[in-house]
């Protein structure tokens, strides 16, 4: 108990510390680098995941595999794809994560995934603001997203929100700025920066994207002196939502 309310605490001042204003409050993901293991595909992964009976008591409100397809970086030497838990906020967080750990040990359905796949111990915990809306996963499961590790450079987050908004309707994808808050890359200064999203609602929509900007110049790489890193593309699948 002791446990839970230190953790309820700090949460509860590191939201408070890094509280933005967007077009709806910011939720909590909870991200982990993962990879196959040899003999299995990420397509079996994927089909096996989805198959697990989720306890709707411990489980996030959504997860989704991000399956790396062309990103920058050594992350394709080491990993696979990403592994992401979102939660409605940090009190669903601390909710699910402590049912979890007091489930009882043994094997669960889940385990047999984990026979399938090896994971970093490491995790990241960031804050999530939501910049364009826009319509995912539209008559499919698994769509493309694309990435920027963006650094803020004395800009704030909202300026980060604004950029992702102009840039995720230019591409008519929706859009959302994470905020790490615990765990991540080090060296770099905390708050500082951004990880930016945008994800389209399926393959065409993203083709027809990528198509047009070629006609015209690409969108700007920030702006208020934020600078972005060379961009990800990811194949992104739902594997959970809890309606």
């Amino acid at each position: 108990m002791k446990i839970k309310l230190i953790l309820s605490t700090l949460c509860l001042t590191l939201f408070c510390m890094t509280t933005v204003s967007a077009q709806e409050p910011p939720t909590v993901v909870r991200s982990w680098l993962c990879s196959v293991v040899p003999g299995h595909s990420m397509d079996e992964v994927v089909a096996v995941a989805r198959d697990i009976e989720w306890d709707e008591e411990s489980s996030p409100s959504a997860t989704f595999f991000r399956e790396a397809v062309a990103v920058p970086g050594e992350f394709q030497r080491n990993w696979d794809f990403v592994w992401a838990d979102f939660y409605a906020d940090w009190g669903a967080y601390v909710e699910s994560r402590s049912a979890q750990r007091d489930r009882p040990s043994g094997r669960t359905a889940s385990l047999g995934l984990f026979d399938m796949i090896s994971c970093d111990e490491r995790r990241i915990v960031s804050n999530v603001s939501q910049a364009n809306q826009g319509d995912i996963f539209s008559d499919t499961e698994s769509t493309p997203m694309g990435s920027q590790f963006c650094d803020l450079n004395g800009a704030t987050v909202q300026d980060a929100i604004m950029m992702a908004t102009a840039v995720g309707q230019r591409l008519g994808a929706y859009s959302a700025v994470d905020m790490p808050a615990f765990g991540g890359q080090g060296g770099y200064e905390a708050f500082s920066r951004v990880y930016v999203r945008y994800v389209f609602a399926d393959g065409q929509t993203f083709a027809n994207s990528l198509d047009a900007l070629s006609e015209t110049s690409p969108p700007p790489n920030g702006t208020n002196g934020i600078s972005c890193g060379a961009g990800g593309l990811w194949l992104s699948h739902r594997i959970y939502q809890n309606n």
